[in-house]
């Protein structure tokens, strides 16, 4: 009888000094979509701008963001001084994603964290819808503006060509005050792209629009820099250079090149080696050519009395900025004056 009265007794005493454990709790978000279940009851519903739904127990947070299937995913959370122990995951439907991020104050409470982030459950499906994918951007199409009228040729030459670009073969010349019936314009996204459909020889064909006009240009080219004719060639001061693309000529420097860049922006556009900086202006006739063969080839061509001297017939280019002379006394005068700091010590230079 003792021995049973001792053992209650013991019970009791057991009982009474047992740790008191914390229950926990299930949390459900305002909208009925999502339960979780809490580590313990002292976590309880909280809010932040930033997120959907979140629980803290005011050292730890628990946060869900809910959103459509195909919007961005937050950016990654890491581990700081606030947070020593990060967890994240995502659950994804047909149309939602639940993004699940818990931050622990210290590492030792991350465990809980990932057990309580694991219990939640989706009470509600399809509360978010998936978003369309963005359309695929598609290349502007070409069209052609209706026009069928005569117009005028206002270039001194104007090159006729296969197709609306500067690659297509030349099958023809159009000059100045010529006139000739305009089918239309060419078209890309609805814009006009600066090319005219004709008709040419019983057939079509396209020329650069800037050179058409309604008005009968004058017969003289006078007063016109851009439109004067070939016939003042030659190498005095008012030679004039012709525009490879469109026939015009312009005067000889600044205003060729300023034209090339201007009305031909997408001239060498397919070319990978082209440069805006690689263009030498020939020393003869202020023309603009590509360096190297280009520059060359018209020098041995258009001016072949200067490539006469101690090199039979040679040009030489300079290493140093790429421009071509005579041989001879011509490339040593070059380099005596425009690098001057290279010829030093040289037996040739000095």
């Amino acid at each position: 009888m003792k021995k049973s009265l001792l053992l209650l007794s013991l019970a009791a005493g057991a009982l009474l000094f047992a740790p008191v454990t914390a229950c926990a709790e299930t949390i459900t978000s305002g909208d009925g979509v999502v339960s979780i279940e809490t580590p313990d009851d002292s976590w309880a519903l909280t809010t932040d701008p930033n997120y959907w739904f979140v629980i803290s127990d005011g050292k730890s947070i628990i946060t869900l963001d809910h959103l459509s299937n195909g919007e961005s995913l937050p950016a990654v959370e890491v581990a700081n001084e606030h947070y020593k122990a990060i967890s994240q995951s995502f659950v994804s439907t047909l149309n939602e994603v639940f993004v699940v991020k818990g931050m622990a104050a210290e590492q030792a409470d991350l465990e809980s964290l990932m057990k309580a982030m694991g219990s939640i459950k989706i009470l509600k499906y399809d509360t978010k819808t998936a978003l369309a994918p963005a359309p695929e951007a598609k290349e502007p199409e070409f069209g052609l503006r209706d026009i069928n009228e005569d117009y005028y040729i206002t270039a001194s030459e104007l090159m006729v060509r296969t197709d609306f670009s500067i690659d297509a073969s030349i099958i023809g010349t159009l000059y100045r005050g010529e006139q000739v019936r305009v089918l239309g314009e060419v078209t890309k996204g609805g814009q006009d792209y600066g090319w005219c459909k004709i008709q040419y020889q019983g057939s079509t064909a396209y020329v650069s629009d800037q050179y058409l006009s309604k008005t009968e240009p004058s017969t003289s080219a006078a007063g016109s820099s851009n439109n004067q004719s070939p016939s003042n060639s030659g190498n005095g001061e008012n030679e004039l250079v012709r525009c490879e693309f469109c026939g015009e000529y312009f005067s000889p420097g600044n205003d060729y090149r300023n034209h090339v860049m201007a009305a031909h922006p997408n001239a060498y556009a397919d070319d990978d080696d082209y440069d805006d900086d690689d263009m030498v202006q020939c020393d003869y006739c202020g023309g603009w050519f590509h360096e190297g063969s280009d520059f060359r080839n018209h020098v041995l061509a258009a001016h072949p009395e200067v490539s006469q001297g101690d090199g039979e017939g040679e040009l030489i280019q300079c290493d140093y900025c790429g421009q071509w002379f005579s041989a001879g006394d011509d490339f040593r005068n070059h380099m005596l004056a425009a690098h001057p700091e290279v010829s030093q010590g040289d037996g040739e230079g000095d």
